[in-house]
């Protein structure tokens, strides 16, 4: 109210200057009573201004807008990065609240980025056995049910050829682009071949030791669509089409 009244005064002040100012200066010349005049006119445009509201664009505005008044409380700078505005309650102050690890920011929209540490990065896996077990113990392989342990179980290809062996599934996820096979083969005779097939991306190794050895090789998925389910297939063949080729165990990781 007391700023209505001091503008309102201001108005008629100034209506009362035009009015009279030749009575406040008589000897004032023809060139002083243009310009007081104009500056009337101004001071007039600059209080009407005022009583429409004040523009807060201007290069001129200074001060700090207390937070009861809808303002920050403090001069901010921009931070030329993607930043939340919040209140920190430690420092008694409002701020720039910088987006951690496991969280990003793409335009307005704020997401999960973290990957579950506790969530297993193996695809798959099929273990045999590759180690002479006497008696009737061990993993059975048999062409009937409950037939005596032969005391190995692997999975075998005689052929020159590749050879399906293990078909499975995977989905591709957006936290790898690689998988890393590790295998347990061995051969009777000549070079075997051991290759992993995942929806057209393919790896592969090769393996001349007659004992059980550990091999690895990489797949690189990173081609394939996220969120999709593709066949997992592991083939094997040999250089020699009478020779085996064996797989006792597999493992599949993620990374």
């Amino acid at each position: 109210m007391r700023k209505i009244l001091l503008i309102l005064l201001l108005f008629v002040s100034t209506a009362a200057a035009q009015e009279n100012a030749l009575d406040y200066i008589p000897d004032a010349s023809k060139e002083s009573i243009v310009k007081l005049n104009e500056n009337l006119r101004r001071t007039s445009r600059t209080l009407q201004q005022i009583a429409g509201g004040i523009s807060l664009s201007g290069s001129s505005v200074t001060g700090i807008l207390p937070l009861s008044k809808g303002g920050t409380a403090r001069a901010l700078t921009d931070p030329n990065a993607d930043r939340i505005y919040f209140w920190d309650d430690s420092a008694g102050q409002t701020d720039w609240l910088t987006v951690g690890s496991g969280l990003g920011i793409t335009g307005t929209t704020l997401s999960n980025t973290a990957v579950d540490a506790n969530t297993s990065n193996v695809l798959f896996s099929f273990a045999g056995n590759g180690t002479y077990i006497n008696g009737q113990s061990g993993f059975t392989a048999s062409t009937v049910l409950n037939a005596a342990p032969t005391g190995f179980a692997y999975w075998t290809a005689l052929s020159d050829g590749f050879q399906t062996l293990i078909e499975t599934k995977v989905k591709k996820l957006s936290t790898f682009s690689t998988v890393t096979i590790y295998a347990l083969v061995t051969v009777s005779a000549g070079t075997g071949t051991i290759q992993v097939d995942i929806g057209g991306a393919t790896g592969s190794t090769t393996m001349t030791s007659t004992t059980p050895v550990w091999v690895n090789f990489t797949v690189d998925v990173s081609g394939l669509t996220t969120g999709s389910v593709y066949d997992a297939i592991v083939q094997m063949k040999n250089s020699g089409a009478t020779n085996k080729t064996c797989v006792i165990s597999i493992i599949a990781f993620a990374s």
